[in-house]
């Protein structure tokens, strides 16, 4: 495992995923993590009791109290037990308590670290600017590595293939060159240009010209302006939860018409359920560093930047 991921933040769930009085169970690099909130407070923690190694996401929330299902031991909201029903009058030592980690909320998604040396938040470029609305998608489940995920995301020569007579038509699936740059931030890829079928819901055909940026080795985003002050972003990110499975959240932003997060939903699931088939099926399960083991061609600029960005960082998660 790179230490160099553990210290990212990754996508752990939707704000609207946490019920109160409830734990939700998330799986993030092999390890479990329990969800749970009081009141706007939300909580992040190792899915272990400290007493004899229970998973604590067979217990119970009361009152802002969670209790483990084995002994009722109690823990208040900064992971601290607080009562030992078998010792009620014992004084608790500040080691009784939970592995917590830390947690960021922003635009009704919840992003969880697993270091102690958290990397920068990667704030995109449109999260600052206040007309943007935004609806979260997800989770999905995919059995494939993180970066093959990653990959597909990138990947534009798909689309009249995969989502055919949405994001594209199989009569017209010419790619003409575009431009990358990398560097240690990332990739930007400019002037990607693909025909769509209804690229703006006015059921117009025509070229679309889109932005790509790999923000860090799990975050990806794509862009497009829709007219000179109008713009969509969508951005992608992947939760590994194995070496060989992972799990996707999307943000879509626009500073213009209505967002309907069930439309939105929606259309994100059903693209998302195409993909996911395709990516599942990719062999080898792990994305090859070794540009000789595959045949690439000029459309796959970005996906060569990609592998080339992972290899230059030292990745070693979810690639051959």
């Amino acid at each position: 495992m790179n230490k160099l991921l553990l210290k990212d933040w990754y996508v752990i769930c939707r704000k609207d995923e946490i019920d109160e009085n409830k734990i939700l169970l998330k799986y993030v690099f092999d390890q479990e993590i329990i969800i749970w909130k009081k009141k706007e407070r939300i909580m992040a923690w190792e899915n272990l009791c400290i007493h004899r190694g229970s998973r604590l996401s067979l217990g119970s929330i009361n009152n802002g109290i969670l209790k483990c299902a084995y002994h009722g031991w109690e823990y208040n909201q900064d992971a601290q037990c607080v009562k030992i029903p078998s010792q009620p009058d014992i004084k608790i030592p500040k080691k009784a308590c939970v592995k917590s980690y830390k947690v960021i909320e922003k635009m009704n998604m919840v992003w969880i670290n697993l270091s102690k040396d958290a990397n920068d938040f990667v704030n995109i470029k449109e999260f600052n600017e206040s007309n943007f609305n935004h609806v979260a998608s997800g989770p999905y489940i995919m059995n494939a590595s993180a970066p093959r995920a990653i990959e597909n995301f990138l990947d534009v020569a798909h689309f009249p293939f995969v989502h055919e007579n949405h994001l594209g038509v199989k009569d017209k699936p010419m790619i003409d060159d575009y431009d990358v740059v990398s560097s240690n931030k990332g990739i930007h890829a400019s002037n990607v240009k693909i025909f769509q079928p209804n690229p703006d819901g006015t059921n117009k055909s025509g070229e679309v010209i889109y932005d790509y940026h790999v923000h860090s080795p799990f975050v990806a985003s794509l862009g497009k302006d829709v007219s000179k002050n109008e713009r969509f972003v969508l951005v992608f990110y992947v939760t590994p939860i194995s070496e060989t499975e992972s799990m996707i959240y999307t943000l879509t932003l626009m500073n213009f018409g209505k967002l309907d997060d069930k439309i939105v939903r929606d259309y994100q699931d059903f693209i998302t359920a195409q993909d996911v088939p395709i990516v599942e099926s990719q062999r080898p399960e792990l994305l090859p560093m070794d540009l000789q083991e595959e045949l690439s061609i000029r459309s796959d600029k970005i996906s060569i930047a990609y592998r080339r960005y992972l290899k230059k960082m030292n990745i070693s998660f979810g690639v051959a």
